[in-house]
């Protein structure tokens, strides 16, 4: 499997496990579940994948646009969580020319919490979100 392949099979790992964890969340006999720690293993693996093929950048950045652009489907903290690992100057620009382009718009108010969001990914000393995820736990750890 080539690795733009292995990146949108996982995105839609990342889908499937988001779905689920809606389902059972919304399902009354079920025990509730922690939706960001069910589907974080699989963020991690994106940012594995991405880390681990530095050759395929340009990929990479073109998957991911899509994905900010919401051009293709992904759970509302995949692009953030990645780019808080990744950090991609690519991505928080692609997103940023949008929201210039698009301002006053209904696609510009349509994006404006998912823009803060992904912003905040790069922009936070202590992320906003960490406490969401373990991964990001040693964060927490460094507010007085």
């Amino acid at each position: 499997m080539d690795v733009e392949t292995q990146f949108w099979s996982l995105v839609e790992t990342a889908n499937q496990l988001d779905e689920e964890s809606w389902r059972i969340l919304n399902d009354d006999d079920s025990e509730p579940v922690d939706s960001n720690r069910m589907v974080e293993p699989t963020y991690l693996a994106i940012c594995k994948l991405v880390s681990d093929h530095p050759e395929m950048r340009d990929v990479f950045v073109r998957c991911f646009s899509d994905l900010v652009l919401l051009e293709r489907k992904s759970p509302w903290m995949l692009v953030p969580f990645c780019m808080r690992v990744l950090k991609m100057p690519e991505i928080r620009d692609t997103l940023g020319r949008e929201m210039d382009e698009n301002r006053g718009t209904a696609r510009y108010a349509s994006l404006m919490n998912y823009c803060s969001s992904v912003m905040h990914a790069y922009l936070d000393e202590v992320w906003e979100n960490a406490i969401a995820f373990d991964h990001f736990a040693h964060e927490l750890g460094s507010q007085d």
